[in-house]
């Protein structure tokens, strides 16, 4: 529906290598709000995430607290905003 806000998920994976994971850009998430998050991480350590940002392109950024002990799935909650 144009002109709608809609819900959509979007699934961000931070590895071992480091703290920080980031999606695709997508268009239609640009000015996106965060909802919150779940986790789904299948026996994986998952830390605090000290952040979740919807970035400029579109693309969703997830940074925690310390490097995970698997690959930890992350799964975004964003509301678009079309205006």
């Amino acid at each position: 529906m144009s002109g709608q806000p809609f819900v959509t998920f979007v699934s961000v994976t931070v590895s071992t290598a480091g703290v920080t994971g980031s999606s695709a850009a997508n268009p239609d998430l640009v000015g996106a709000v965060v909802l919150g998050y779940r986790a789904n991480c299948a026996g994986n350590s998952v830390y605090n995430i000290r952040s979740i940002v919807v970035n400029a392109d579109g693309s969703v950024t997830v940074t925690t607290s310390a490097n995970p002990t698997g690959a930890s799935l992350i799964v975004v909650i964003s509301l678009a905003k079309f205006q």
